[in-house]
């Protein structure tokens, strides 16, 4: 199993992260079986029905009602399986869908051709679409004729995005409402993984890698730094030591004789308003080296060359449970990538909301990732 560089004093700490990572998360990441793919060849039906962290859709016939994690019963709840997502909670998660009535309100919309139909977690969360949806979605879509088209629920920000990466691919893809009956004439087909979230598994990465290949820059110019600071309350760097560590980067690319330029990305405007999607991608596509705090600014990694580019995250140790889950981070999520991945743990005194890093361990982080004859 594979583990970012960390850099600390723990000589121990890449079986401490193995057994966190094995314990809360059940090798979440790594290479699982595929799902499985479903086809509908007749009067097909699908549905979604609740979104955010609960994702309850229907597929079925009048031969077949798709069963297992995420997926319940069109017409009768109490044949759901709530066994998705976090378990003895499933069932308050699910609670829109089980009280509001909303499959007898279902309106029905009928369209012809082939589609492919994908669910799952956060549909309209900026980091969760990056790191967990386009990787699946370039997987399933790449397991079936062009001609299929794609049923998503509606959400602005993957809608800008896909947009934004492939206007072919947005242009297949059709957007439905929560609680509304698609009623395909053609085959539909769905997946179902083996356990949610499998959304997170390294399989997928070498097709996001694909799709994402004609936009890479193969001589990237910029070290881009992504601060918190002015734009959330929660995990923002220590104003003065913010400081010191941009200091220091600037001071090591000078040493270490990178020829790029040094960026600071916030994810907002000078205005206050949220940098544009577009933007971001622009911004991020010439980065040589992406550095900051775990955090949905930092994941726009995923837009730069991915053969070349140099992560440094800062995330939280066992001992600053304080500021987050401990070793939260994106290498988990990412993994299948084979980054240049590089890890540096908040100090022990850092809190949710005022967090530190050591300098020392910085240093040494940007010394193993640029060396002597970058």
């Amino acid at each position: 199993m594979k583990c970012p560089k960390f850099f600390c004093k723990d000589p121990n700490i890449d079986k401490i992260f193995i057994d966190d990572w094995v314990k809360n998360f059940n090798l979440i990441g790594v290479n699982r079986e595929e799902p499985f793919l479903k086809k509908f060849f007749k009067n097909s039906k699908y549905a979604i029905w609740s979104s955010g962290p609960s994702f309850a859709q229907s597929a079925w016939n009048e031969d077949f009602i798709m069963a297992g994690e995420g997926w319940v019963h069109p017409y009768d709840y109490k044949k759901s399986d709530f066994s998705c997502w976090r378990g003895k909670n499933a069932k308050r998660l699910f609670k829109h869908y089980l009280n509001s009535k909303i499959k007898q309100k279902s309106v029905s919309r009928k369209l012809k051709g082939d589609f492919i139909a994908f669910h799952t977690i956060w549909h309209d969360n900026y980091g969760h679409i990056l790191h967990d949806h386009l990787p699946y979605l370039f997987w399933l879509i790449s397991k079936l004729p062009s001609n299929y088209k794609i049923l998503l629920l509606k959400s602005d920000v993957r809608e800008k995005i896909l947009y934004n990466i492939n206007r072919e691919l947005y242009n297949k893809c059709e957007f439905i409402n929560i609680g509304e009956t698609i009623e395909v004439d053609g085959s539909l087909v769905v997946s179902s993984p083996d356990k949610h979230p499998c959304i997170m598994g390294d399989i997928f990465w070498s097709k996001f890698k694909d799709q994402m290949k004609d936009n890479f820059i193969n001589n990237p110019k910029d070290v881009i730094f992504y601060s918190r600071k002015g734009t959330t309350p929660r995990r923002v760097l220590d104003e003065k030591q913010e400081a010191l560590i941009i200091q220091k980067i600037i001071e090591k690319m000078s040493e270490h004789r990178i020829d790029c330029s040094f960026k600071i990305f916030t994810g907002q405007t000078p205005e206050g308003e949220n940098v544009d999607i577009k933007d971001q991608i622009n911004v991020f596509q010439n980065a040589h080296t992406v550095i900051g705090p775990h955090g949905s600014g930092l994941i726009n990694f995923l837009w730069s060359n991915l053969n070349i580019v140099k992560v440094l995250e800062f995330i939280p140790s066992i001992a600053c449970g304080r500021v987050q889950r401990p070793f939260n981070g994106y290498f988990q999520t990412t993994n299948g990538l084979n980054l240049d991945y590089n890890q540096i743990f908040y100090t022990n005194d850092s809190n949710e909301f005022k967090t530190k890093i050591d300098l020392f361990f910085l240093e040494q982080a940007l010394d193993s990732m640029w060396g002597k004859n970058e």
